[in-house]
């Protein structure tokens, strides 16, 4: 673990600590920090809601209910931790709309926040992408961008030419003048640099 994870590890570890014991100044920074892996998940999700800001609050309960789980447990690598919030955060969400659709399916209506039977809009049950969806993607893309530019620059034209133009490993090779085993060998490195750095974002570079 290099020494920039090791301080947002013991940084995040307090910040959770605190709003388990019901700091919400704490809560809300974790709630910024965890905001583009929300965001992911409620694009998941946005067609069984309102809007995408009404997913997002469902999202938000998520990491919640992930903070009220946590059981003290300080775990061994940064990476465990985002796991752990990212699980909780999907499990919440994935029961939440379980639940609406269920009762979208067999009332058609749902129970809101306050106990009353309500009329699911038609919209929820459209699953074609919508502009919710789209500008989720557009900030996925612009975290992916964010992240492509913390590698070296070779590096970083060996994965855009593997991912984006499609190129070979033998063709990326002759480029640089090297063997395409040395090619496999730097991707590698870079696509693990990368998935370490977007974790907390749920987004895979591949």
């Amino acid at each position: 673990m290099t020494n920039e994870n090791k301080v947002q590890w013991k940084w995040t570890l307090d910040v959770l600590s605190r709003a388990k014991d019901g700091d919400t100044a704490a809560f809300s920074q974790l709630a910024e920090q965890y905001g583009p892996l929300m965001g992911a998940v409620s694009s998941r999700y946005v067609s069984y809601y309102t809007d995408l800001s009404e997913a997002r609050q469902a999202a938000l309960r998520g990491l919640h209910e992930a903070v009220c789980r946590w059981d003290g447990t300080h775990f061994s690598s940064l990476q465990q931790l985002h796991y752990f919030l990212k699980k909780e955060i999907h499990r919440y969400v994935r029961n939440e709309t379980a639940r609406m659709a269920y009762d979208r399916r067999h009332y058609g209506q749902s129970i809101d926040s306050g106990g009353q039977w309500t009329d699911l809009p038609d919209a929820m049950a459209d699953d074609a992408p919508g502009p919710a969806e789209a500008a989720i993607e557009t900030e996925r893309n612009q975290i992916l961008q964010k992240a492509l530019q913390n590698l070296p620059p070779r590096e970083r034209q060996i994965v855009t030419g593997r991912i984006y133009e499609n190129k070979t490993v033998r063709e990326l090779g002759a480029h640089f003048g090297v063997t395409h085993q040395y090619i496999s060998k730097i991707y590698g490195k870079a696509i693990q640099k990368l998935r370490d750095w977007l974790t907390p974002y749920d987004i895979q570079p591949t």
